[in-house]
């Protein structure tokens, strides 16, 4: 999940989404509801972090935290698929971040959900 954070709020910043004229598009410059659903996305990551002594907690948060991933791919695939203004935009690796997203918060809850099952069964023996 502390993957997912960096995935969120570090590397949006770093990494540009679309290329036009040989300049990068980044998260916060082109569109301010994909910078919101990517900060949302970090925090919802970094509160599941901290809440894990309530397993079920963090596999509801992940699994919210999945939809909001899949919302801001399906808004990143509509603005670079719309040519706005008539420039050919070029498609970056920043397209690449909430696909990454989903599949560390997937193994995030197959992790949770085998850390749960052995508490259970630890519970059975005593």
């Amino acid at each position: 999940m502390l993957i997912v954070v960096l995935i969120g709020a570090v590397l949006p910043l770093i990494i540009p989404i679309f290329t036009v004229n040989g300049q990068g598009g980044y998260v916060y410059d082109s569109n301010i509801a994909i910078g919101i659903l990517f900060t949302v996305s970090a925090v919802m990551a970094l509160y599941a972090i901290f809440s894990y002594k309530a397993r079920p907690r963090q596999v509801l948060l992940n699994n919210l935290n999945t939809i909001v991933n899949f919302i801001l791919l399906g808004l990143l695939i509509r603005m670079l698929s719309s040519s706005g203004e008539g420039v050919p935009s070029v498609k970056g690796v920043g397209i690449a971040l909430p696909v990454l997203s989903i599949v560390f918060l997937f193994l995030a809850n197959q992790a949770i959900k085998r850390d749960e099952r052995l508490v259970k069964s630890a519970d059975r023996l005593r």
